[in-house]
């Protein structure tokens, strides 16, 4: 597994896709911002209805990405309601494939390190 203290290859774009967890998002940011992408696509879903707990949680997870410390090029797609896993994956993976061709993946680093 390579070392992620430095940028390797930053042309490849991050879609960073959260909910409602802060401090898993704030692990996983920490690697992100590692790596230094020169793009990065942050896909949010919304809280599920009547639910504050999701209200305050989704809020927390969104402020985070206000701390980009490196120059980079920042897409935000923010869903008002709750889309689910299935649909609000789906749906932020295909806009991003609307206009990039190749995203890079952490998938397996994030699994290896939380």
């Amino acid at each position: 597994m390579s070392n992620m203290s430095e940028p390797k290859n930053r042309k490849h774009p991050i879609l960073f896709i959260v909910f409602n967890r802060p401090e898993t998002t704030k692990r996983v940011f920490e690697m992100i911002s590692k790596y230094q992408p020169e793009r990065l696509y942050i896909s949010a879903d919304g809280p599920r209805a009547n639910n504050s707990y999701d209200t305050v949680k989704t809020e927390e997870v969104k402020d985070i990405f206000h701390k980009i410390s490196w120059e980079c090029e920042v897409f935000y797609n923010y869903s008002v309601q709750n889309q689910g896993c299935k649909l609000g994956c789906h749906n932020a993976i295909s806009l991003v494939f609307l206009v990039m061709k190749k995203l890079a993946s952490f998938w397996k680093m994030i699994a290896y390190h939380l």
